[in-house]
């Protein structure tokens, strides 16, 4: 995790937090994403339309360099790629209405 680039070091600490958690609940579709939402949604603030999908896509060119399955944090990570691609494709902003 120490060589994730800049531009998405930011879901570091989600990636982290949700490889700490069951991984039956990550396979369940129960993880807890609250940290994860919430550092998309500051980044959001930050960057302009299309950042996630910009940092989903980045996110998975370094996984694909590094992410083993013996590495603990790599089964969350693609689970956190996913997200951010989910995010970008239901344009969640707006459909919060902010």
């Amino acid at each position: 995790m120490e060589s994730l680039p800049k531009t998405i070091r930011y879901l570091r600490e989600p990636i982290l937090a949700i490889a700490d958690e069951d991984q039956d609940l990550l396979g369940e579709g129960e993880a807890d994403t609250t940290l994860l939402a919430q550092a998309i949604k500051q980044q959001g603030s930050m960057h302009s339309e299309g950042f996630a999908g910009e940092h989903a896509e980045a996110l998975e060119r370094w996984l694909q360099d590094v992410a083993t399955p013996e590495k603990g944090w790599a089964a969350p990570a693609w689970f956190v790629q996913a997200f951010l691609m989910g995010y970008e494709m239901f344009d969640m902003e707006r459909e919060q209405g902010q």
